[in-house]
């Protein structure tokens, strides 16, 4: 009886143990998707300039050059 005891709750703490560990995992996954979501809305802005400055600038522009760089770094 004390045998069942003892190993009931060593089970208990156990699977305490992985329902801390989930936890934790899943505030991390939220916290990281919302980081990314924040970050894809920034490179998106600098996107939208980048295009907003082009228009109006030739092929040979040097600044055209480095826009449409920044434009195709930005990965948007």
């Amino acid at each position: 009886m004390f045998r069942e005891k003892e190993q009931y709750n060593g089970d208990l703490k156990e699977s305490q143990v992985k329902r801390t560990q989930s936890e934790k995992m899943a505030t991390s996954d939220i916290m990281v998707a919302g980081l990314a979501h924040e970050l894809k809305n920034g490179m998106t802005s600098i996107l939208n300039f980048v295009q907003y400055c082009l228009n109006g600038t030739s092929k040979e522009d040097k600044r055209a050059t480095a826009l449409l760089l920044s434009g195709k770094q930005s990965g948007v």
